[in-house]
């Protein structure tokens, strides 16, 4: 079992949050209540700072502190923003599911190594005059 809120804290680590939305998906066997009555559907948390409510998540879903993140379907999507430019938002592949971490890509860090669409590595770059 996979535990979500711990796996998010350990990528969050000492950034500022600026804005999350965390959906748990309503998949097969996901009953989700709000306030004591089910739901249908997907539940979303979303704000603004570090104010993710963990508790009232669990209360609701059940799968924070426990989910299977690598046999079944996806339970967890969503992106979580910070101050510094970066991000992480939740990556899916055949059953499995984690986050990943994002930043803005600057054009120092490109190392213009593109394949041409038949495999031909010639062409121009037409860069902006400073």
């Amino acid at each position: 079992m996979t535990n979500f809120k711990q796996e998010t804290l350990d990528l969050i680590g000492d950034k500022e949050i600026v804005e999350y939305r965390l959906r748990a998906l309503h998949k097969f066997n996901n009953i989700f209540k709000v306030d004591g009555k089910k739901v249908k559907g997907d539940v979303v948390f979303e704000g603004k700072g570090n104010t993710i409510p963990w508790d009232r998540m669990e209360d609701v879903t059940h799968l924070v502190n426990g989910y299977d993140g690598g046999y079944g379907s996806d339970n967890w999507a969503g992106w979580i923003t910070f101050s510094d430019g970066s991000w992480i938002e939740r990556a899916t592949y055949d059953g499995s599911e984690w986050w990943e971490a994002k930043r803005l890509p600057k054009l120092a860090d490109d190392p213009n190594d593109h394949m041409g669409e038949f495999g031909d590595s010639t062409y121009t770059i037409v860069k902006d005059s400073e």
